[in-house]
């Protein structure tokens, strides 16, 4: 099984995610532990949001945080007041110093995206990452991995079960051979997050 290191840290590595996604499992404890030790876990599960831009910055037209300002904070009122501060200047401006706080806060939320997108992207196969690549945010790429995945792994699981069950070893058949077969498939089940029971 083949693996990428996170960032310079040696130590933090995510398995490839296997086409079928028989390690699926295992691909997804690591790849949220790899992302955590990052700091950026909040990017998968959705928990670290864009920043709001200040109120208005949309709409300035001229000044460079309309640049940093996406499409959808074109919405937000003009100019508001918050704490008895007033956060727009005349003009529909915004406070300067409520402005550099937004695009640090926006250059370091997109720096996270950044950081989990490009840890996804280099972990999973191609076919898929042509599927997610368009998606906006690392937390709704990874809901519709995870999405494709879960169902994916456990219909392997179910088919790997029922190919266990079957398998038999003849008087003629190398019983080495055979042992190696369940072995193979007992520890593919525990990937998948269904190890065997002392019934099976």
């Amino acid at each position: 099984m083949s693996s990428v290191k996170v960032g310079s840290d040696d130590s933090v590595r995510v398995p490839k995610l296997e086409v079928g996604g028989g390690n699926w499992v295992l691909y997804k404890a690591r790849l949220v532990w790899a992302a955590d030790a990052k700091g950026v876990a909040g990017h998968l599960d959705g928990t670290s949001k864009e920043p709001a831009a200040p109120s208005g910055s949309a709409g300035t037209g001229s000044s460079a945080a309309t640049s940093a300002t996406t499409s959808a904070s074109t919405t937000r009122p003009r100019s508001a007041s918050t704490g008895g501060t007033t956060a727009a200047a005349v003009g529909g401006t915004p406070d300067p110093a409520a402005q550099a706080k937004y695009e640090t806060s926006l250059a370091e939320w997109r720096k996270g995206e950044a950081n989990v997108k490009q840890l996804i992207a280099s972990t999973i196969p191609d076919s898929l990452f042509i599927k997610i690549r368009d998606l906006p945010t690392a937390h709704q790429i990874w809901t519709a991995i995870a999405k494709e995945f879960e169902r994916k792994s456990r219909m392997v699981s179910v088919d790997l079960r029922r190919q266990l069950q079957d398998t038999r070893c003849d008087e003629k058949d190398d019983v080495r051979k055979h042992l190696t077969t369940l072995t193979d498939m007992r520890e593919r089940l525990a990937a998948m997050g269904q190890p065997l029971s002392d019934e099976d």
